[in-house]
């Protein structure tokens, strides 16, 4: 259900749509910033359905409504939502290339759906997640749709990385930031909504940096079980060792079904990763060899990308960890 009611602990993001959507000033383009997993793309779906509710209720969409059930069953005419992928977001996810129909490609383009009328006596909504994945070329092709968007149209961005943005593209949008979530919040929807054991609910929640998402994600098994060897990382005190953890890590990302698995498979490791650092960081190392060691997982996600082999990319990744860890 696509609902404010529903979000955690944003009452800082809720009350600014709330006094919008109330004032009837709402803007046309947001850009949702906060960590990964702590609700940034729940609320934008949220937002796009009470802009879309043809009967809200208490300043929220209602659920019940046509176009409510329509964006519930993922069919809504008037609402966009690109695909969250691992790949850079390329020119042609936002205009057609020449002499191509719009319906040959894999789904429908930004700027062929914000030209088109709204189909529901409403508006339009497009929601574009992870917006600092968008390369030069993309960003060039939607800077004049995102600075001057269709009379009745709205776009909602999503970011987890402040400092990968684009300027031109924070410029146009009206800024929102959200809040990684409490330890309490997480552990207990762990336990009611997922029906974690406590003491593993209380496990995961410790190590989630206030992210819902990383939670879930390592509530998996597998990733719970690729954290706890990565923990093992400060013990790593020669390459052979670094290799071997490397080597195994590779195995599993081989036994991903499709490409596109294989990519998600490494960015949650790289998460992994990441996080590890940041712990380390905040438990004395030095910030010399953290930030080295973060640079280096950065730099692997840009390579993976830029479509090298993912099980490359994994080992490169875990051994220009380790080694930045002990030598940086």
């Amino acid at each position: 259900m696509n609902c404010f009611k529903y979000i955690l602990e944003q009452d800082r993001a809720l009350n600014e749509f709330y006094n919008s959507f109330e004032q009837d000033r709402l803007n046309h383009a947001y850009l949702l910033v906060g960590e990964r997993g702590i609700g940034k793309n729940t609320l934008a779906r949220a937002v796009a359905a009470r802009y879309l509710c043809k009967n809200p209720i208490d300043n929220d969409s209602c659920g019940s409504c046509r176009s409510c059930s329509l964006l519930n069953s993922g069919n809504h005419p008037d609402f966009l939502e690109l695909p969250r992928e691992p790949n850079e977001l390329r020119i042609r996810r936002f205009t057609p290339r020449a002499g191509v129909s719009n319906e040959s490609i894999d789904h429908q383009t930004v700027l062929e759906f914000m030209r088109l009328k709204p189909m529901n006596g409403g508006g339009r909504v497009c929601i574009i997640p992870d917006i600092e994945r968008i390369n030069i070329e993309a960003a060039n092709a939607f800077l004049k749709t995102l600075e001057e968007p269709p009379p009745q149209s709205l776009i909602i961005l999503t970011s987890s990385n402040k400092y990968r943005l684009l300027s031109t593209i924070n410029s146009r949008c009206r800024i929102i930031g959200m809040s990684p979530l409490s330890q309490e919040c997480i552990s207990n929807f762990l336990i009611k909504s997922e029906g974690l054991d406590p003491s593993e609910a209380q496990q995961l929640t410790n190590i989630s940096e206030g992210s819902l998402g990383s939670a879930l994600d390592l509530s998996g098994g597998e990733a719970l079980e690729n954290w706890r060897q990565i923990c093992n990382i400060s013990n790593y005190n020669s390459a052979a060792e670094a290799v071997r953890f490397a080597r195994e890590l590779t195995q599993r990302v081989k036994k991903s079904k499709n490409a596109s698995e294989k990519r998600e498979t490494v960015l949650n490791i790289l998460d992994l990763l990441a996080l590890y650092v940041r712990r380390a960081l905040r438990e004395g190392l030095s910030p010399r060899k953290g930030y080295k060691a973060l640079n280096s997982l950065w730099d692997a996600g840009d390579i993976l990308c830029a479509n090298v082999r993912p099980e490359l990319v994994t080992l490169n990744a875990v051994i220009s960890t380790v080694t930045a860890l002990h030598k940086g």
